[in-house]
């Protein structure tokens, strides 16, 4: 059995990324892919980015990640808040150019073991597969059809576990008998070691949560560990946010309205 590690979204966030990895060790893991945004956010973009490429054996691109690989090219900049434009803006700066000819070597997505990673979507890094958070059992009507035709090339792939980032928020994906599909937002309190049914005849679909923002309402850093015998389960990491949000403060080429909002957000989960 080899046991694979899915991390996703750190977002400039080393000290949750280093803790994230110190489980990792724990837990006996063969391998890390890695599901995109190594950067933007979070006030240590390079040490995030350079320990990426040095743990993960497979690197997807995400959004952030796409954004400062093209320098801020303006074609792909207008769905950003302004307050991620400006975060994006200082992130550029911290970069070297080889740094950036790194992030464009990163995948648009892969497949390997039976998984299918990807950012958002396996066809965009900007899209997003979510629910509707007061409804956790509900989906809009674009996500519900863009489930279904992930499925159906799983299972026309034979691929079992898809899996995912972006939003920042765990989902657990699967299509019962008489090909329901049933979508399960994880609310906080159901995470610790939250281990996912797996059916050999039904592939799931997994939002991997954050490691540097988690956006649940659970501060703690999130990731999955898959085992290719058939086990999956989340794993929550508390770090030091604290230290995370000094650093933040501590970037006087940024706002004070953003700097305020990016180490609140931290300290929340949201």
């Amino acid at each position: 059995m080899v046991r694979i590690a899915l991390i996703s979204d750190v977002h400039g966030n080393i000290e949750a990324l280093e803790a994230v990895l110190r489980d990792i060790e724990k837990q006996h893991v063969d391998e890390i892919y890695f599901l995109g945004d190594a950067v933007g956010y979070g006030p240590k973009p390079a040490d995030a980015l350079e320990r990426v490429l040095d743990v993960a054996r497979l690197k997807v691109m995400g959004n952030h990640d796409a954004a400062i690989a093209a320098s801020l090219d303006d074609s792909e900049l207008k769905r950003y808040t302004p307050k991620a434009l400006e975060l994006l803006t200082w992130t550029n700066t911290q970069l070297t150019d080889a740094q950036r000819e790194k992030l464009k070597n990163f995948q648009t997505d892969f497949v390997i073991d039976g998984i299918w990673g990807f950012h958002g979507t396996p066809w965009s890094y900007m899209d997003y597969l979510q629910f509707n958070s007061e409804l956790p059992s509900a989906v809009q009507e674009d996500d519900y059809d863009a489930f279904k035709f992930i499925f159906y090339n799983m299972e026309k792939e034979g691929i079992s576990i898809g899996a995912g980032g972006h939003s920042h928020i765990p989902i657990i994906s699967s299509r019962k008998k008489g090909n329901t599909l049933v979508i399960h937002g994880l609310m906080p309190a159901d995470i610790h070691d939250y281990r996912v049914e797996l059916d050999d005849n039904r592939p799931v679909i997994v939002n991997v949560g954050s490691v540097g923002q988690p956006r649940d309402g659970d501060p703690r850093a999130c990731y999955v560990i898959y085992g290719t015998s058939g086990e999956m389960f989340y794993r929550r990491v508390p770090y030091d946010i604290g230290k995370v949000q000094q650093d933040i403060m501590s970037i006087t080429d940024l706002s004070i309205d953003v700097r305020n909002h990016q180490a609140k957000r931290l300290e929340l989960g949201k």
